[in-house]
């Protein structure tokens, strides 16, 4: 529950937040999109995975030598970061090839 109404308008301007990234659409699909970007942005592995990609695009393989993570690890944290459209998966044969979206992380950088 809300303690005060600016409390109320606070909690709805962090819906807007991240507005380049949401689909438009209903107040719901906004907050589901949200909080797909919130937990995205909400483990230590996932940040380290991102500031590794700043560099470029990286094999799998190179982002499970760098961060020291299991393969099942790297693509539970792969997944979550393609669904939030914070990265973008690009296969090559049996080869799995990881880039950040720039544009999505511009939008959530403008307004942080």
């Amino acid at each position: 529950m809300y303690g005060s109404m600016k409390d109320v308008l606070m909690s709805i301007d962090i819906i807007y937040i991240i507005r380049g990234m949401v689909r438009r659409g209903s107040m719901q699909q906004v907050r589901h999109d949200l909080a797909r970007i919130a937990k995205a942005l909400s483990d230590d592995n996932r940040l380290r995975i991102l500031d590794s990609l700043r560099e470029g695009e990286k094999c799998a393989c190179e982002l499970l030598t760098d961060l020291r993570i299991s393969q099942p690890t790297l693509s539970h944290h792969m997944k979550i970061l393609c669904d939030a459209g914070l990265v973008s998966c690009r296969r090559d044969s049996r080869w799995a090839y990881y880039s950040t979206n720039a544009r999505a992380i511009a939008a959530v950088a403008e307004e942080l």
